[in-house]
């Protein structure tokens, strides 16, 4: 796992831990999550649909805008997801060439430097479900897009579900947090 976005973080968190953020961005739920994460002073990697940045950008641009510029200037990650999160891989990965990967990278950075009016720095993504993770095609089209190999995670569903209690998820946090591997956590917007 190893992932290292050189995030900077509170004193108290953990180091190990790596929290991502998967399908966004969903304007009307982001705003909440940005002020859990400003409230502790955490940073996160957003892994962004770069489809979706463009039709909430298309709809509602300046929000949009706002949104974008609000997680960069918070020290958060934006990091590739796909374009449009096709996930049926014998449908999907088996057949791209290697060179459709670095076209979709770089589709995307245009997408996500449009719509946040900057320069976004994308130096990290994974494919929808994971896909690719062991395909070495997949980790030599992401290095030649310019992209670190492929994030993976190492905690998330099932690890908790809808019905998880507060308790249950404090449990997991303490669980985490005492590990001496990295600990990437998969999480998604809604």
């Amino acid at each position: 796992y190893g992932f290292n976005p050189l995030l900077e973080q509170p004193d108290w968190w953990p180091t190990n831990i790596h929290l991502t953020i998967d399908d966004g961005p969903r304007l009307n739920l982001l705003p909440e999550i940005m002020k859990v994460l400003e409230t502790n002073g955490v940073r996160a990697s957003f892994f962004f649909v770069g489809a979706a940045v463009a039709r909430r950008w298309l709809t509602h641009p300046e929000k949009t805008t706002a949104m974008l510029q609000r997680i960069l200037d918070g020290g958060h990650m934006i990091a590739f997801h796909s374009m449009n999160h096709l996930t049926v891989p014998s449908e999907h990965l088996n057949q791209w060439e290697p060179q459709q990967v670095a076209d979709s990278v770089a589709l995307f950075r245009t997408v996500m430097n449009t719509a946040a009016e900057r320069t976004v720095p994308i130096t990290h993504g994974r494919l929808p479900g994971g896909m690719g993770l062991y395909k070495s095609w997949v980790k030599r089209s992401f290095f030649e897009a310019g992209l670190h190999e492929h994030v993976h995670w190492n905690a998330g569903p099932p690890d908790w579900v809808k019905d998880t209690t507060t308790l249950e998820i404090a449990n997991l946090a303490c669980r985490y947090a005492g590990r001496t591997k990295p600990v990437v956590i998969l999480l998604h917007e809604s």
